[in-house]
């Protein structure tokens, strides 16, 4: 609830749970958190002036990983980035005459939260992965499927048609903004084309996506390790080679003006 501090509970008994299960997905009232991970960050006012304060990694807001992606649907064909906040896993009924793929999935070292649900970024040991590495794995969390469904108030099927579920009502909304997640809207277009059967144009349009953010390292060690080079670079080793050719530019001077006054 981002109305009331991030409470977080489990829906109950929705009847859209109930009617997407029966195309073929059951969403689980749970949460997946991910070593791989967005910092939560929020405005504050500071100065008569809004800036952003970061809290840290926050493993609720799940950054996806390229390898965690689908490499045959059109929908991620050439995927820049894709963050889930708060997503829940989701698991296939693999109902007869019904394609199932696999858009997207948590990296190996996720974890899920079941019960006592802790949001808050200020509470992040909350968030530890579980004691047990058993349960940890990877989860799914995106999935399109193709076919003809069963009717949910009949026994009738379907004509042919597509439906793309994400566990996750987020990742569109306009809290993209505060977790830095504008290329969400990307997939969210690549769905929309596929839904429609724009397969043709789908495959042109995914050849210029690209992620313009500077986040692509994930490990903490080496993060850390490449903030640090760029910061010898930038403040001790491109200063240092300046002066270094300046000093030569002024030696190189003095030699010449000393040659030029013992041929005088």
């Amino acid at each position: 609830d981002t109305a009331n501090n991030l409470k977080a509970s489990v829906y109950g008994n929705l009847p859209i749970y109930s009617l997407i299960r029966n195309y073929g997905v059951k969403i689980d009232q749970e949460l997946v958190l991910d070593s791989h991970n967005k910092d939560f960050r929020t405005l504050r006012q500071s100065g008569g002036q809004y800036v952003w304060q970061d809290y840290g990694p926050y493993p609720h807001w799940v950054s996806v990983l390229p390898q965690d992606v689908s490499t045959k649907s059109p929908i991620m064909q050439n995927f820049s980035s894709l963050d889930l906040l708060w997503p829940s896993p989701l698991t296939e009924r693999h109902l007869p005459g019904i394609n199932y793929a696999a858009l997207v999935k948590s990296s190996n070292s996720a974890w899920t939260m079941s019960k006592q649900f802790e949001t808050s970024p200020v509470n992040i040991p909350a968030f530890s992965k579980p004691a047990s590495p058993s349960l940890e794995g990877q989860f799914l969390l995106a999935v399109s499927m193709s076919g003809r469904f069963p009717d949910y108030f009949s026994s009738r099927e379907s004509p042919d048609a597509r439906i793309v579920v994400v566990g996750d009502d987020n990742f569109v909304s306009n809290l993209i903004h505060y977790s830095n997640s504008l290329s969400n809207i990307a997939f969210l277009q690549n769905s929309v084309d596929w839904l429609a059967g724009n397969d043709n144009l789908l495959s042109i349009k995914t050849k210029a996506q690209w992620d313009p953010r500077l986040d692509r390292i994930q490990d903490p060690k080496v993060k850390q390790a490449t903030y640090r080079f760029a910061q010898f670079v930038n403040v001790v080793l491109i200063p240092l080679i300046v002066v270094l050719f300046g000093l030569r530019r002024y030696a190189k001077r003095r030699r010449s003006a000393r040659s030029a006054a013992e041929k005088s």
